[in-house]
């Protein structure tokens, strides 16, 4: 069975500014984020 495993790597967000709203409905913003050492492992596996 073919099979990927990837890390999803963790972080964190210090900071979160919500800076407008754009004409298709999503919002602009500004961040401040760090990774850190932590991960979800993620497993894909195709079916056959």
């Amino acid at each position: 069975m073919d099979r990927i495993s990837l890390k999803a790597m963790g972080k964190i967000n210090l900071a979160l500014d919500v800076l407008g709203r754009r004409d298709n409905g999503y919002h602009d913003v500004r961040m401040v984020m760090q990774s850190v050492q932590i991960y979800d492992r993620i497993v894909i596996s195709r079916k056959k």
